[in-house]
C-alpha cells in the first residue's frame, strides 16, 4: 500500500526528509511496525504523520455539479405599497472647522 505524508518530518531510522504530499517510503517498502507509528500519534512527535493514499484521494470532493436552490417569487417593489416604505431621515452635512 502507498502512504503519502500530510506533515513533514525526517524518518529517524533513514535520516531521509519528507515534505507534505510526498510518497513513504520514496524507495523500497516500508517496515509495518514503522508505517503504523508514522500513521498514529504513537511516535516521537505525537502527530499523525503519514496515512493511506487511498484515504487521500477519498477527501478530494467530487466533480458533480451542483444544482441550485430553485427561488420563489419575489415581490417586486411596484407591488408593495407606499405606507410600508418608511423614508429615511435625511443626514445632516458635516461643516470643517
Amino acid at each position: 500500500m502507498e502512504y503519502v505524508v500530510i506533515r513533514s518530518f525526517t524518518d529517524k531510522a533513514t535520516q531521509q526528509h519528507y515534505a507534505v504530499g510526498d510518497r513513504y517510503p520514496h524507495r523500497g517498502f516500508a517496515n509495518k511496525e514503522r508505517v503504523e507509528e508514522l500513521s498514529t500519534v504513537n511516535n516521537r512527535r505525537g502527530v499523525i504523520l503519514i496515512e493511506a493514499k487511498s484515504e487521500k484521494k477519498a477527501e478530494k470532493p467530487s466533480k458533480k455539479p451542483v444544482e441550485a436552490p430553485v427561488e420563489a417569487e419575489v415581490e417586486t417593489t411596484a407591488e408593495v405599497s407606499e405606507e410600508a416604505v418608511e423614508p429615511k431621515p435625511e443626514r445632516k452635512k458635516r461643516t470643517k472647522k
